[in-house]
């Protein structure tokens, strides 16, 4: 129910308040004594859409706010679901500037208006020409019937929601029971065949340092092929007049430089060398 109506800056109104009060309320007046004013700015509380025209001249903004008395449990439920504490009162507010943006507000929380319009569908009906709307929202009529038969189907409709409810989380946990399920014997299949593939492929210890080995021979082949080529001439097709010993110091150098790419390099070293002494 609405409670009270504050107006300000709105098309010909300067600034008004009106209080409402329990039953029917009438407000009466000669055509152009600005009811449809009134009417307007309801509208513009609860979302409808208005363009800066609506500001009364000389006046930076138009501002409207009503205070509500609401009892009803889904509106309640579904303000403290988006973070809005509310008791027996609501109030909402709404302005728009020269800039032609609106600002809303709910309880003081600033939302937007598509929100607004949410909400009031539980708070407040605009009845005139062709604009009966909760009656011809095919979604209310439920609500509206239901709103006939009293605590006795509200007491029914609750227990069956309950049970629903017990239902769809049973449904959950089978469906999440049947997903580990699944995941776990696609784990069994993928494990299986990583131990198939370690079986297939035969390894062996030391294998890693053997590859490794290769790998680096493969890198480096170019400079253990120089050397060895350096080696060789060194000892055997030497054209420089130098004597035996210092032509096996040189190919001992070279094979140095290469030796620990391959103990067998390495062995040739030791073996050369040994030869000198």
């Amino acid at each position: 129910m609405l409670l009270k109506l504050r107006i300000k800056n709105f098309a010909l109104i300067e600034e008004l308040e009106l209080d409402f009060s329990n039953g029917f309320n009438v407000l009466t007046g000669e055509t152009g004594a600005g009811k449809s004013i009134l009417i307007d700015s309801v509208s513009f509380l609860v979302g409808e859409k208005f363009n800066k025209e609506i500001i009364r001249t000389g006046s930076d903004f138009a501002f409207v706010e009503g205070i509500f008395e609401i009892k009803n449990e889904k509106i309640i439920s579904y303000l403290k679901e988006n973070g809005i504490e509310v008791d027996d009162y609501l109030i909402l507010a709404r302005e728009i500037n020269q800039s032609n943006k609106s600002i809303s507000r709910v309880n003081g929380r600033t939302t937007s208006v598509s929100f607004i319009r949410e909400i009031s569908k539980y708070l407040i009906d605009i009845h005139g020409q062709h604009e009966h709307q909760s009656l011809l929202d095919d979604a209310k009529h439920i609500e509206i019937l239901d709103s006939f038969c009293g605590e006795k189907l509200k007491s029914l409709k609750d227990n069956y929601k309950d049970k629903y409810e017990k239902i769809k989380s049973i449904e959950k946990d089978i469906e999440r029971l049947n997903q580990d399920e699944q995941y776990r014997l696609r784990k069994i299949d993928l494990l299986k065949f990583q131990i198939q593939e370690i079986d297939d492929a035969n390894l062996k210890l030391g294998e890693e340092e053997e590859l490794t080995q290769r790998r680096d021979i493969l890198k480096n082949a170019e400079k253990i092929y120089s050397c060895l080529n350096s080696a060789y001439k060194k000892i055997y097709d030497s054209e420089i007049n130098e004597s035996a010993f210092d032509s096996i110091g040189s190919a001992i150098v070279s094979m140095g430089q290469i030796s620990e790419f391959d103990s067998k390099l390495d062995e040739i070293k030791k073996s050369t060398r040994g030869s000198l002494l």
